[in-house]
Order: C-alpha cells, then structure tokens, then sequence
C-alpha cells in the first residue's frame, strides 16, 4: 500500500467510524488554523517538520470523496462561515451578551444552550473546562491518541462513536496571558462560542514599550464545544494535490 492509499484508507476508517473530519496541511504546529471555505470543515495543521504529503493528500482527497457521497459530516460548519470569518465583528455585534470567565468561578451555562464553561487551572496550564451535552470523546487516553494509530498499520475497524455529554479541559494556549476572557455564544445550532482575550500581561523582561502594547492587545477566537478545540478566525481552501 502506498503512502497516498494510507492516507486514503485511514480517512475512510475514521469517517466511517463517524469520527470528526478533518483536512490537513503543513504548518508549523498542531491546531486548526483555517475552516474550508467549501465544506465548513476544519483544516488542521501536521507540523512542518516530516511531513509525509503524499500521506495528507491521500487523506484528503478521502474526506472530500466523503462529502460529495454522502454530504457533509456532523463537524461541518458551513452555515456559520460568517461568524468565523470575522469574529471581532460578531464579538462587538453581541458584546451585550458577553460573559467574562473569573479563575475558579461557578460555570456559567448561556439560557438555551446545552454547555457550561468555566476556568480551572490544570498545574501551569490555564484551561477552559466544558461541560456540554454533545461532546466528541475518543476512546483514548488523550485527544492525540489518533497518532500512534495513523503511524501503524490500519487496523481492520475502529470503535463507533457517538456524540454524549462529557467533560474536557481546552487549554487557554496562547491566550495563556490574557487577564480578562470574554466570551458570548454564538447560535446553538452553530456549537461555537466567541471568545475575546485581552489586557494581556507581558513578561517582566519585555521591554516597556512592547508592554504597553500587550496592555492594548486583544485576540479572537472560537471555541467549538463538540470538537473541545479552538478554531481561529480564518477561512481558506484544503489542499487537495501535492505540495509542488
């Protein structure tokens, strides 16, 4: 089997297996930057450090072979491209509504919607813990738990799975600084919520001019509370050949 029918054939498994879908590219990192302009769904990045692209190709040519059979999976967010493609103006739009998230407060579940936030400290790392009713929870330890499968032979199924309420922790990540964290929901269909960082402490050793810069900062981005993830306020299109 080649690398690109790996690929394939991996992105066949997970979509079957209801898994959530994902295209991916190369990137320095391992998040969401971008939401496909065409499908609604997430584009992920692999690193940029060995790459297998005929892997990721193979990939994603699955995932869209999946959608023209059989539509769009249940992580599309298609119908809120206007929200992610520009979440200042959403914030801003809605900032009435908007909550702020207190260390160790009590969580806080928007009237209508089927989650609660709150922030808890896991050691170091300042994280947003949710609640909601219709989470993804693989069967593993951790949600990277799907690397060592994709690095190994495909085994011949995978477990089912099935959106239920559980809990997860979403680290604040490079939000970490911020000293205030707003947030209003987006439409509950969407299952996004908007956050805004801002009045981000700077390192003692920054100097006092990019420390007043920091004190004026603020960020975007949005959480999806079935992915447990955040996705960043961009749209693109998924790479769908090799990289020349």
């Amino acid at each position: 089997m080649t690398s690109f029918d790996n690929g394939f054939e991996t992105a066949k498994l997970e979509l079957e297996s209801w898994y959530p879908a994902y295209y991916h590219a190369i990137g320095d990192g391992d998040y969401i930057y971008a939401i496909d302009r065409e499908s609604g769904l997430p584009i992920r990045l692999l690193g940029d450090c060995g790459v297998d692209q005929e892997w990721m190709c193979g990939f994603n040519r699955a995932v869209k072979a999946h959608v023209t059979e059989h539509g769009l999976p249940w992580n599309s967010r298609l119908s809120s491209l206007n929200i992610l493609a520009d979440l200042p103006a959403y914030f801003r739009q809605h900032a009435h509504q908007a909550a702020r998230l207190q260390l160790e407060g009590s969580p806080f579940t928007p009237p209508g919607f089927e989650y609660s936030l709150c922030l808890e400290r896991k050691q170091a790392d300042l994280c947003v813990k949710i609640e909601a009713k219709t989470l993804f929870v693989p069967p593993r330890t951790s949600r990277g738990g799907l690397i060592g499968f994709r690095m190994n032979p495909l085994p011949p199924s995978m477990p089912y799975i099935s959106l239920k309420f559980g809990r997860e922790l979403v680290s604040l990540r490079w939000f970490s600084q911020a000293t205030c964290i707003e947030y209003v929901p987006a439409p509950a269909n969407s299952h996004l919520v908007v956050f805004r960082f801002s009045q981000f402490a700077p390192s003692p050793w920054q100097h006092d001019n990019i420390r007043e810069d920091f004190a004026t900062l603020e960020d975007f981005a949005a959480l999806d509370t079935q992915l447990a993830d955040w996705i960043l306020g961009r749209v693109s299109e998924a790479q769908l050949q090799l990289y020349a």
